[in-house]
Parts: C-alpha cells; structure tokens; sequence
C-alpha cells in the first residue's frame, strides 16, 4: 500500500524504496495469515463475541477474499463495496460491519465465523 498509494511529504518516492509485490506474493501472504491466525480464531469461543472484532473480521474477511480474487490490497471499505457484488447476498446482507443502523439485522457469531470458515475453504 505505501509503495502504491503512499504520498510524499519529504524525501524520495515510496516506489525508489520498496520493491513491487506481485500479485502471487500477496495471495501467498493472504493465505499465510488465514491459516495462521484465522483459523486458530474458529476455535476461540471468546474471539468473535465484541462486535468491533465482528467489524474487523468481517472486513478481513472481505479484504482477503479481494487480495485472493484480484491479486490486490485494497481499503476496508472498498472490499466492503466489492464483497456486495462478488459475494453475494448470503455474505453481505446483514452486513453491519459495512452499514451500521438500526434496520441492519444483527448476524450472530455463528454466522461470522461462517463467513471465516468461507474464506478459510477458498485458500
């Protein structure tokens, strides 16, 4: 993301500093982390009961099952946008990680951890 997207204050480029990573380098990086930490995560009981780690593994979610797509890093919120049209309607609906309100559905644990169990399967 710096090397791409960083801007500068002072001093050279982001891109003079910091080699490219290749779309399989991420995808490999994804997949490290799924299977290193999330999944561990399935086994936790406690992990997904605050809802601002549902927010965050929701968003993971979605951000990691991009980078696996499309070979890219992208903003929370722009997974978020992509997870609507890529995903579908199982995965987004009750999404309240992505629209917060009182006529969003609340998802229950086991459905977050549905969706982790999703993007563990596609590594």
């Amino acid at each position: 993301m710096l090397r791409e997207r960083g801007v500068v204050v002072l001093g050279p480029s982001p891109r003079d500093l910091i080699d490219p990573v290749s779309p399989s380098d991420l995808r490999r990086t994804v997949v490290g982390v799924l299977q290193e930490f999330w999944a561990v995560q399935l086994d936790d009981s406690k992990f997904l009961q605050p809802r601002k780690y549902q927010a965050f593994a929701v968003l993971t979610m979605y951000r990691a099952l991009h980078t696996l797509d499309c070979g890219a890093v992208v903003s929370k919120p722009a997974a978020a946008r992509w997870a609507i049209g890529a995903l579908g309607e199982r995965w987004t609906a009750d999404d309240r990680a992505r629209a917060p309100g009182p006529t969003a559905r609340s998802p229950t644990v086991s459905t977050r951890r549905a969706l982790i169990r999703y993007t563990l399967e596609g590594v």
